[in-house]
């Protein structure tokens, strides 16, 4: 709900705010023995949102938009190689993408306690990579990011992120 005061006079108007999530998975388990198992997933996820930030003295024309993304497909091998000793190996490729749109390309306009109108200026987006290999007592991941973020006619040099991380667990 839109309540400002504009050049005109007040501006009271609702505003729909639409948010979409999705998610779906499926998975294939294959018993290649009595001790062996192969199996393979995938899992999607997307999320959606529209005029996002609009409300109070924010007008329509200054919202944004949202959009993300999840892709991950996983490979899981395990063997029992006796009741007490079992050998699994899952590697996880994952791709995130999250994207920030603004409503309008107009210039902001923002008059103190009254209201703020045009475009938010912004424009994002950032695709992780991961990938994630366990076995039954460590862990390793590596992440990697690339970003890009442009907010009005300043370019922000992507960044690249890599984060190796080796995870020990408990017997």
């Amino acid at each position: 709900m839109v309540n400002a005061v504009g050049p005109n006079g007040p501006i009271v108007q609702n505003v729909l705010t639409p948010n979409r999530n999705s998610q779906y998975s499926i998975r294939v388990t294959n018993d290649l023995s009595p001790t062996h198992q192969l199996s393979l997933a995938y899992n999607f996820e997307h999320s959606s949102s529209a005029n996002a930030g609009v409300g109070g003295i924010v007008l329509p024309e200054a919202g944004f938009n949202l959009q993300s993304r999840e892709d991950d497909f996983i490979i899981n091998d395990r063997i029992i190689v006796s009741p007490n000793l079992i050998n699994q190996l899952q590697i996880t490729f994952e791709k995130d993408e999250d994207l920030t749109r603004s409503v309008s390309s107009a210039p902001s306009i923002q008059v103190s306690g009254s209201f703020i109108g045009g475009g938010v200026q912004a424009a994002t987006s950032g695709k992780p990579f991961c990938r994630t290999i366990t076995t039954s007592r460590h862990a390793f991941r590596l992440l990697m990011r690339r970003a890009k973020a442009r907010r009005s006619s300043v370019r922000v040099p992507a960044s690249s992120m890599i984060e190796p991380a080796v995870i020990f667990r408990a017997p």
